[in-house]
């Protein structure tokens, strides 16, 4: 499913992008993995749009909607253990909606 394909990849780049910061990285490949981060995240409302268009269960929709807003805020932590809680969230958060988005795979 893009959708969860798209987050994977959110979420690798977000986790990239705080190493970057908190090593030290030159402003440049910061700066290089922000947008790319962004451009992903554009991506993953794209997948959430087209999975609006699949189904109507409005259950799986508002799973995938908290998964997003999950993922998406996780960069935004001040600090390391705020991200790594903020992770854990997220990842419960992911597994809860492809437990629950699993009937519109197999389908």
């Amino acid at each position: 499913m893009r959708f969860c394909t798209r987050l994977a990849a959110i979420r690798r780049l977000q986790n990239e992008r705080s190493v970057l910061r908190e090593t030290g990285a030159s402003e440049a490949e910061q700066s290089a993995a922000k947008t790319a981060a962004l451009e992903t995240r554009t991506a993953v409302g794209e997948a959430l749009t087209e999975l609006q268009l699949l189904t109507d269960d409005q259950h799986v929709l508002e799973l995938a909607a908290r998964v997003v807003d999950v993922t998406f805020y996780l960069h935004e932590a001040p600090d390391r253990a705020e991200r790594d809680r903020r992770g854990t969230l997220a990842r419960t958060a992911h597994n809860t909606f492809v437990a629950a988005a699993g009937p519109l795979v197999r389908a």
